[in-house]
């Protein structure tokens, strides 16, 4: 087995544990949750959720143009280029 395969393995067992542990969590929750709940959500609540929403992708897009050349370079990184940088 290459050391990739290894590699690959590990880190798909990782993310199986990781999605393993929020359904587990996101089901805890759901049974921890009350049958029912009486109360009143304003028009205003609906409001705040949508400016929280789109801040947040503001927000996103805005760290992702600050750091474009460090994704860009990441993702077009091959094996050449580690070999052209070390001579």
């Amino acid at each position: 087995m290459l050391l990739s395969d290894m590699m690959l393995a590990v880190s798909n067992s990782r993310r199986c544990k990781t999605i393993g542990a929020a359904i587990a969590l996101a089901l805890g929750l759901f049974l921890l949750a009350p049958a029912s709940a009486h109360a009143y959500i304003d028009p205003g609540t609906g409001s705040y959720l949508l400016q929280a929403l789109v801040a947040g992708a503001m927000g996103g897009a805005m760290a992702l143009k600050l750091y474009w050349q460090k994704v860009k370079a990441f993702f077009s990184r091959s094996d050449g280029d580690s070999a052209r940088r070390d001579d």
